[in-house]
């Protein structure tokens, strides 16, 4: 493996897997009531699918 993981000294071969939580708790943000910021990015993006629809469609009835 090259490139910058090389420079930043990573190693495939010494690299563990993140251990368990014994509290149960996935991430620091939940363990914290912090935000899941990817359910906000995830409802941003379907929102603009959706807004750009009616978009093409208007565009698209007046010969665009």
């Amino acid at each position: 493996m090259g490139g910058p993981w090389k420079a930043r000294g990573f190693d495939p071969v010494a690299w563990r897997p993140p251990a368990a939580r014994p509290d149960g708790q996935a991430d620091p943000a939940s363990a914290r009531g912090g935000r899941d910021y990817v359910v906000g990015i995830v409802i941003g993006y379907l929102a603009s699918v959706v807004t750009s629809i009616p978009i093409m469609l208007t565009l698209m009835k007046h010969g665009w």
